[in-house]
């Protein structure tokens, strides 16, 4: 059985042509050099198919018709954490790449908690955008269709687009 030594940081930096501390941080996520470079190195062809997550053919619809149709206006809630900040930014500039106007919320963790809340769904319907809580938001439930006004895309039963 072949030995690894998984602190030669140096020598995982080398092969992956970062620094020893990357490296560092790479190795707590995979086991091989090879999982690494599969991980810093990845093409949009590695990803999974999007559409297996659920209703994402009806999340899809409901945006191009915002888009196409309707005002244009699509408000972002991300959450207040280090992949928060970034997958709602990535979310808005995707979106304005499709046409769409975009205003990005992020809560204030101290002032308004965690997650989606009425003051976003306010803001966001004083602006004239329709709220789309992002798919991490999923988790709340039925609050979020409290909290989305009735003619909102996100309170209809059928969802349909």
């Amino acid at each position: 059985m072949e030995k690894r030594d998984y602190a030669d940081f140096r020598k995982w930096g080398e092969a992956l042509h970062c620094s020893p501390f990357l490296a560092r941080l790479l190795r707590n996520r995979v086991t091989t050099i090879e999982e690494a470079k599969a991980f810093l190195y990845a093409s949009p062809e590695d990803l999974g198919d999007a559409h297996l997550i659920r209703d994402m053919d009806k999340a899809v619809g409901l945006i191009a018709r915002t888009v196409r149709e309707d005002s244009g206006k699509i408000a972002v809630a991300a959450d207040y954490d280090c992949d928060g900040i970034f997958s709602g930014q990535i979310l808005k500039e995707g979106l304005e790449r499709l046409g769409a106007s975009v205003k990005l919320y992020t809560p204030n963790r101290v002032k308004e908690g965690y997650g989606l809340n009425e003051e976003i769904v306010d803001k966001a319907a004083a602006w004239g955008g329709t709220p789309y809580p992002d798919l991490r938001q999923r988790h709340h439930g039925d609050r979020r269709d409290r909290l989305c006004p009735q003619e909102g895309p996100l309170n209809r039963r059928d969802r349909s687009p």
